[in-house]
């Protein structure tokens, strides 16, 4: 178990000059340290992580170059260094030992303008007991107490809760299996898997010994040459499958650091995707407001036909009114001239046609006065019973109604209105981007593409890594597959003197079985560990009593559940927070090692009777606790009631210059 006794900080981000942070450096000790925003908690964590492992971390997770970690005002006065001294309690199952660990980084003399990594010396001091150990003792003293592939349970911000969030929900990703890794090494099981290594290494010597031997019996010759190529072979895919898996690691990494890059931009994103779709939608907008305009004009050809419609009505109802009186004109004349007729036979017979009588005189006066009128009415319509006239007026109107409303007029008139709509949205959408325009103004704009473009290609790379993963592993399978085949057939034919060693190999072959089973056994028993405790600790901390409990998967993937036992699909921000929270606490209640948690910013989206819980349980969370706190999250007065008895010393960080950051114990 290793214990902080003491943290002194020189020239390291805000921390100019000499600054130290004292501890009892035993079991049950609660520290607070208070300080604001930009105030120096991140930076006190860093000094740990970095004294103890050579790695600060940016807000991103990103590793922090030598020059951002040496304090402003030393560099400026000359003072290009920076160190962090810590003093430790390894306390064994005996004995306490105090150990001493120094990591200094100075500028090299011999460089005018330092910053690159090259410009700069690393200078490590160890000691052990009071003994001064050699600069290479370090890490291995460091990895001894507690390993940096288990740091991240111990020394974590939590403002990246939110990576164990991500994995978290994972169920057999990568990033699932990395977290997975970083779980089991905390837990022990690589003391396991270090074991099966030998008995991995022990296997292949007995079997090269086997095949060595077989190559001298003639019967057996060849199938001893082919298990010896194929076990080539599988040497050369395993160091394959390593170097993938390395680069997996690394895309993996790469991918992370892209994606923090992206949520620190990202409002910036959201500018650079809010001109992008201004544009888009501009274009859009043109491009609708010509089709219109094309099909305004199309309507506009056949408009005439719409425009003269009214016209053409009035005057073709005036043609067929003045056809009516041509055609009634022209029936009056025929009658007219029948009768007319018919009268002039009656006169000219001097007597009746019907009766034979003579006619009087003074009926032939009236009959002459009939044809007289008739005379002078057919005198009246010549003129208009006109039989020509009839045919034109016939012939034009015809033509006349032939011309019939295109009916477009409304046709464009909808169009208009569209245009003058779509005019307005242009207006809207200019304005828009103008003002995007000038919130982006004097930035990169390619930023946020070059990320999202890096992305996809370390997606892209990764997913190519990982599909060359799979087939060498299928490829390992297949050659295990042969390496069988060949061993059966030389079973069936080998002789008494390699009898032995074949018995041998086969013994390795079964424990390596046996030890892989009990590897599994022993994470399978981890697992039902991790979910009890997780699960303990869940229902201490979370507020809403309808859940259960938590249930784990193979990768320690944690899934709040129901009273009913079913699965809860949706959490909220604190909730995902409070089920991290939970792991980390179950992992550190089961850790193989212990060491003390230093935790930053650990209550930010978690309201206030999640804190309260949370602060109840803190104290618990391991056998030393420093909690980095701003007045946003704690308010002292007000929160510390139900660990009061339990803190141990509360600092506070003053913050009055921007590079020159303080501490100072609280009385």
């Amino acid at each position: 178990m290793m214990l902080l006794k003491k943290i002194e900080i020189e020239n390291f981000g805000p921390y100019y000059g000499t600054h130290e942070l004292e501890f009892n450096g035993d079991v049950d000790e609660l520290i607070l340290v208070y300080g604001e925003n930009m105030a120096g908690k991140t930076s006190l964590l860093n000094a740990v992580r970095w004294c103890l492992y050579g790695e600060a971390k940016d807000r991103a997770g990103g590793a922090m170059s030598t020059r951002k970690l040496i304090n402003g005002d030393a560099w400026s006065e000359g003072d290009r260094r920076a160190s962090v001294t810590l003093e430790v309690v390894d306390r064994g199952a005996s004995e306490d030992t105090a150990v001493r660990l120094k990591r200094q980084r100075q500028a090299k003399q011999s460089v005018a303008d330092p910053d690159a990594e090259r410009d700069f010396t690393t200078h490590c001091d160890v000691q052990v007991g009071g003994n001064i150990l050699a600069a290479d003792k370090f890490d291995d003293t460091v990895n001894s107490m507690l390993p940096a592939s288990i740091s991240r349970f111990f020394l974590f911000d939590g403002e990246l809760l939110r990576e164990y969030e991500e994995l978290l929900q994972e169920d057999s990703t990568t990033h699932a299996r990395h977290v997975k890794r970083a779980i089991e090494m905390i837990l022990g099981v690589p003391a396991m898997q270090s074991g099966k290594a030998d008995l991995v290494h022990l296997l292949k010597e007995a079997s090269r010994a086997y095949n060595r031997e077989a190559k001298k019996h003639a019967d057996i010759e060849e199938s001893a040459r082919a298990e010896e190529k194929i076990e080539d072979e599988i040497d050369h895919l395993e160091q394959d499958l390593e170097s993938l898996r390395g680069q997996q690691e690394q895309a993996l990494g790469d991918i992370r650091r892209v994606k923090e890059e992206l949520l620190k931009h990202e409002h910036l994103a959201e500018s650079a995707k809010g001109l992008a779709q201004a544009e888009e939608r501009l274009a859009s907008l043109r491009e609708e407001r010509e089709e219109k305009r094309q099909s305004r004009r199309d309507l506009g050809k056949e408009l005439w036909r719409d425009v003269l419609d009214p016209r053409l009505k009035h005057e073709t109802a005036e043609l067929e009114r003045e056809q009516a009186r041509v055609r009634k004109a022209l029936s009056e004349k025929h009658d007219l001239e029948r009768e007319k007729k018919s009268r002039e036979e009656s006169l000219v017979a001097s007597e009746c046609s019907t009766c034979g009588q003579p006619i009087p005189e003074d009926l032939r006066l009236r009959e002459q006065s009939r044809v007289d009128k008739i005379v002078d009415r057919l005198g009246q319509i010549s003129e208009l019973a006109d039989q020509s006239r009839l045919d034109q007026l016939g012939t034009t109107i015809r033509r006349m109604r032939e011309i019939a409303p295109a009916g477009v007029a409304s046709g464009i008139k909808v169009l208009e209105t569209d245009l003058a709509q779509i005019d307005i949205k242009i207006f809207k959408e200019d304005r828009r981007k103008a003002e995007v325009e000038a919130d982006l103004r004097g930035v990169d704009k390619k930023l946020v593409p070059d990320f999202e473009q890096k992305r996809e290609q370390l997606s892209k790379h990764l997913g190519q890594v990982e599909m060359g993963i799979s087939k060498a592993e299928e490829a390992l399978v297949e050659k295990q597959n042969e390496i069988k085949a060949h061993r059966q057939a030389m079973k069936e034919k080998d002789e008494p003197t390699l009898k032995h060693m074949r018995i041998a190999r086969d013994l390795f072959e079964r424990s390596l079985a046996v030890y892989e089973a009990s590897v599994s056994d022993l994470t399978d028993g981890l697992r039902v560990d991790v979910e009890e405790q997780a699960s303990q600790i869940f229902r201490e901390l979370t507020t809403d009593k309808t859940y259960a409990g938590l249930r784990i998967n193979e990768n320690y993937g944690l899934t709040i559940l129901a009273k009913d036992g079913s699965d809860v699909p949706v959490r909220s921000a604190g909730a995902e927070q409070v089920v991290a929270l939970s792991l980390i606490g179950a992992l550190n209640r089961l850790a193989a090692r212990r060491g003390p948690v230093i935790m930053d910013t650990p209550f930010g989206r978690l309201d206030r009777q999640h804190r309260e819980n949370i602060l109840r349980f803190v104290p618990t969370l391991a056998d030393q606790v420093t909690l980095l706190v701003h007045s946003g999250e704690i308010d002292p007065e007000r929160d510390l009631e139900p660990i009061k008895g339990k803190i141990t010393s509360e600092v506070e960080i003053l913050h009055n210059e921007s590079a020159r950051s303080e501490l100072v114990e609280k009385a």
